[in-house]
């Protein structure tokens, strides 16, 4: 009866705070796929990731899944919000715990973790894109996403494909970023 409290205080609380209704639709959480069924999945196939609309809400003790069920967000029972390789954590959203209690992929766009009493803990900062959802990859990122584009990953960036020369001058024909500082620096004149 207090796991039903617990719920409507919550979905109470964030209606109160503007979010509007926020319902499971159809990312509702399920129970982790059997071991057999993860061990029939092509390993190799690249799949579509799992898609979470907008005004999903899950609950603690939930967890959505990538379409090969061996990638999991989890909405833990302790208020930690963690990404899972099989059982192995890769992304863990910091501040949630120990207070996190809803994470709720929000119509504006932003994937928020609210404590019982509606204060935001953890969010991704992509508020101001209606229609926004929330993608959870085979390869062990979730991502916020608007019309195919990344607005938010938990994937960690990609390596700078230009990394700036060596100090001195450039060689004939070296491409420098301009990012890079220009050599010799350009003295500045003293008064």
């Amino acid at each position: 009866m207090s796991s039903i409290r617990s719920r409507a205080a919550a979905l109470a609380a964030v209606a109160a705070i503007g979010l509007g209704a926020l319902t499971t639709g159809t990312a509702q959480a399920a129970p982790a796929p059997s071991a057999a069924a993860v061990a029939e999945a092509p390993a190799a196939a690249p799949s579509a990731p799992t898609r979470i609309p907008m005004n999903s809400v899950l609950y603690r003790n939930q967890a959505w899944y990538s379409p090969n069920g061996r990638v999991q967000l989890a909405m833990q029972g302790d208020g930690n919000v963690v990404l899972y390789r099989d059982t192995t954590p890769i992304w863990v959203a910091r501040g949630a715990m120990p207070n996190g209690n809803i994470l709720a992929m929000q119509g504006d766009g932003n994937l928020v973790v609210y404590a019982a009493d509606s204060t935001p803990l953890w969010w991704s900062g992509t508020g101001g894109h209606p229609g926004a959802e929330l993608t959870v990859y085979n390869e062990g990122a979730i991502a916020v996403e608007l019309n195919g584009k990344v607005l938010w990953t938990s994937a960690p960036p990609a390596p700078n494909p230009y990394p700036c020369p060596p100090w001195g001058p450039p060689y004939p024909g070296q491409y420098i970023p301009p990012w890079c500082p220009v050599w010799p620096f350009p003295v500045q004149s003293g008064s």
